[in-house]
Order: structure tokens, then sequence, then C-alpha cells
């Protein structure tokens, strides 16, 4: 055998046999035993989790120091409260020195201001307790299912206050770890992103990019009812699974329509809802949280569902915001009024955009790759006009891996993109979070998936759940680190 393979070898043209439509690929007999030089290296997974154990050491340290001196502070000068009034954050400057590390949050030129609105909605939080806002976590299907954001906003709630899991589509696409949505057969889920063919003709998709509206079988019964119906997930994070405020959005609700909300099985509310507006919010104060909760209409003509969200009087609320199969690229073309109404009505602060997965297997040069860089920076442009004080942190891609010559390697183009994202990034002013150097940098994800238990799914693609708490923690130490250090700058 080794003999016919040699002579194939020495006899075939570039290494190569085919055979019909088939094309093997012959190996050199004269390095039979010598270590492939351009063998693919894998990440080590090991040294990332021991860094993210000596990191979580640090920042505890380091926070329980800032604190003591912080306190030190207000007993000396018994001034916070004036502090919190009368600082002027304009006027101050925070860079990052030393910025080498690229598994850490990266600011252009270290100097940029990207996320002074959402660490100072923080700090106003931490020590003045009455404020409320929300930071909306973009993506695409790495996401779903609450996958980094739920970890996220349950430490975030655990440091500076708040209740409830927030946002959600009132007929989601997939299920959540907070909240279990069942809703009755009348519904449709209409999405901006994806290949839904039947897209209406407007653009009023609220800010989760989806709507909902039914369709009774016979609008004539008055006793037909479209319902939604949600439950408290006992899954969910301590913190995801109390809440005291229920806020649904709607619009172009048609006259006489009626919302009945119920209340484990006891009907507390039945509401007219306002006519053909653009983005209405109804709001119901619950005396306990629910075991679950029931809304439904029976009107001939649906309103428009956008939105339902399940929070507390204060707090901060991170929102999982999941868009299957998009490129990040839909912002520009929905209603930017209807989200404005909804962006101001929530006090959004930051926003968190993580895309580019759905891109890399289509790119096909670097010209493209950069011309979605230029795509993906007029979303960001469009983002900050509708919300001009908004702070923006850019996910960069993790790394995916694809065949190159029958071998598992990261997509040949990956690291354009991120590049070409990271450019986008720091031309709108914004944070990026590089999570394909947080893996570990080229051919990370092979390790990720052979990693026991897995960290990755076998199409080299998803995170598992555990790899997707890696990278949250890796996410919420590098965010919550800076934040620490623009308090103890704003204390001085």
């Amino acid at each position: 055998m080794f003999a016919a393979i040699t002579l194939l070898y020495f006899v075939s043209p570039q290494d190569k046999i085919t055979i019909g439509e088939l094309t093997l690929k012959l190996p050199d007999p004269t390095k039979p035993f010598l270590p492939d030089s351009n063998a693919v290296k894998k990440a080590n997974v090991d040294s990332l989790l021991l860094k993210l154990k000596e990191d979580s050491i640090r920042l505890a340290e380091k926070r329980k120091q800032d604190s003591i001196l912080f306190v030190q502070k207000q007993r000396k000068d018994s001034l916070l409260k004036d502090s919190l009034q009368k600082v002027n954050t304009a006027t101050l400057s925070f860079t990052y020195e030393n910025r080498t590390d690229n598994k850490r949050l990266q600011y252009a030129d270290n100097k940029r201001k990207a996320l002074q609105t959402f660490f100072e909605s923080l700090y106003q939080l931490k020590y003045n307790k009455n404020t409320k806002f929300h930071a909306l976590h973009y993506g695409d299907s790495q996401i779903e299912g609450e996958r980094i954001t739920a970890f996220v906003r349950h430490r975030l709630q655990k440091e500076f206050g708040g209740r409830g899991p927030g946002l959600y589509s009132p007929v989601p696409l997939a299920n959540s770890l907070s909240m279990k949505i069942v809703f009755s057969d009348q519904w449709k889920r209409y999405a901006l992103y994806g290949n839904q063919k039947d897209k209406p003709e407007h653009n009023r998709y609220g800010i989760l990019a989806s709507f909902a509206q039914y369709q009774l079988h016979d609008p004539l019964d008055s006793t037909e009812f479209a319902w939604i119906e949600f439950e408290p997930n006992k899954i969910a994070y301590s913190t995801s699974k109390e809440f005291s405020n229920f806020t649904l959005y709607y619009g172009m609700a048609q006259p006489n329509t009626y919302l009945h909300l119920s209340v484990d099985d006891e009907q507390k509310k039945k509401v007219l809802l306002e006519e053909n507006t653009l983005g209405s919010a109804f709001k119901y104060k619950l005396n306990q949280t629910p075991e679950k909760m029931k809304i439904a209409f029976n009107a001939p003509v649906s309103p428009e569902l956008y939105a339902v969200s399940f929070e507390s009087n204060t707090g901060v609320y991170v929102d999982n915001i999941p868009m299957r199969g998009s490129s990040g690229t839909i912002f520009s073309k929905m209603n930017h009024s209807l989200m404005k109404n909804i962006y101001d009505d929530l006090n959004v602060k930051l926003l968190i955009m993580e895309y580019g997965g759905n891109t890399i297997p289509y790119i096909k040069d670097s010209a493209q790759a950069y011309q979605y860089g230029r795509w993906f920076s007029s979303q960001l442009r469009k983002l900050k006009k509708i919300l001009p004080d908004v702070s923006i942190i850019v996910i960069g891609p993790g790394d995916m891996s694809t065949k190159v010559d029958g071998e598992l390697q990261t997509y040949p183009l990956l690291e354009v993109v991120r590049d070409a994202m990271k450019k986008a990034a720091f031309e709108n002013d914004a944070a990026f979070f590089d999570m394909y150097e947080v893996m570990g940098g080229k051919n990370a994800m092979i390790s990720w998936v052979e990693a026991e238990p897995p960290l990755a799914a076998t199409d080299y693609i998803h995170f598992s759940g555990k790899g997707a708490k890696i990278i949250a923690e890796y996410f919420y130490q590098s965010l919550i680190e800076d934040y620490y250090e623009y308090e103890s700058k704003r204390n001085k």
C-alpha cells in the first residue's frame, strides 16, 4: 500500500489524483514520520479558563480596595449627594492607558468616551437608586435563549439593582431562559430579517425588528380570543424571577379594541387600546410576581404587538434581542419614529451589537468584508441619530470553522470581517469586544468543540451553554472593570 501511494505521488501532478468527479489529495511519502509544521494549531482552552479565574480574583480585590477608598472619601467630605448633582461629566477626561489586552474592551485611541453615558447611568443608579434604564443586546442566533445576555443582566442587577428579565417578543421564535411564553394558534409573527416571504408593506417593526398580529378563525364569534400567556421560568437567574411591572408596546389598534389581562387565572383588567398610534404602552402594576399572566384580544382586526416587558420600579435591564439569520444591517429599514418612541419610554442607555457570524460564510474576498463593515457602520450611524447620547458596544464574531482542503480551520476571511467591524465601531465612537481573541484566536473553535464538557456545538459556530457563560463572564469582567475605572476617576 505504501509503495502504491509513493508511486502515485510522484507520477500525479500537484500531489492529487482525480477519479471521475472525485479528487484525492495524496500525502507526501517522503515525510511520513515527521510532524506537519503546517498542521492546525488549536487554542489552549485550559489557559483561557485559568486567566478568567485569575482576572475574577484580581477584579474582586481591586473593587474591594476601590470601595474602601471611596467610603473613606465620603467620610472625609460628606459630599456624595452634591457630587451626584454637580459633577459635569462632559468635562471629565477618561483614558485607558496601556490598553494592550485584546481580550478586554477596546476603544478608539484608548481615549474616546464611548461608554460614558452608560457608566454614568450605572453610577447614578448605584448611589441614587431612584433611576431605571435599559441596555439592549442585539445579536444573531448566537444569543438565542438569552445566552450571554442573561448572565450579564444578572450580574449587573446584583451589582446595581433591578428585578425582572426585561423585553421579549410577544410571539418569540425560540424559547428563553427566563420566561415561558405560549400562545394560541391565531398568532403570526412578522420579522424584518430572515427569509419570511409574506412580509407586510409597512416598516413598523418596533425595536425588536419583529411584531405579532392575530387572525381570528371567525371574526364574528364574540367568544373567540387570541391569547398569549407568560410564566416566569423556574430555571431563570434569581434576579429575573421577580418583577412588579408589566408593559405591552403596541400600535395601530382599530376602534373598540380591548385588551383583557388576567393574572393567575383571575381577570384583572379590560382596557380600551389607543387607536391608530405609532407606538403606545399599556402598563400594569402588580402586587407581587405572578405565577402566570395572560393577555387576550377578540377584536376583528388585530393591533400590532411590538414587545412586552417585565420590570421593577428601578434598576438596570439587559434585554435579549436575537435575530436569527441577521447580519445587523436592517436597522435603516425600520420605522425610526416608532423606534424612538419605544426607546425613550425604556430610557435606553446602551446598545450591544453582536453580529458578523451570518456574513462570514458568504464573504469571498477582503473587499466584500470591508463593504460589510461600511454597511454595518451605516447602521450604527442610524442608531446614533435616533439616540444621540447612547453608548454602543460592538461584539465581533467568535471563531468559526470550515473545511479547507478537507481539514477544519478558521474561515479564511474571518479576521478581515472582524477588523472591518472594529473599524465601524471606532468610526462611530463605540467600544469593541473581540470575541474571536477571547476564544483564543485562530482555530480556537476546534478546541471549544473538543473540550470536556464541550464549550461549543458540533456545527463549529454556536456556543454550548457553558461556552456562552465563559464568553459572558469575560465580557462582564471587562465591562465592570472599566466601569470601576470610570467611578474611581469620577470620584477624584
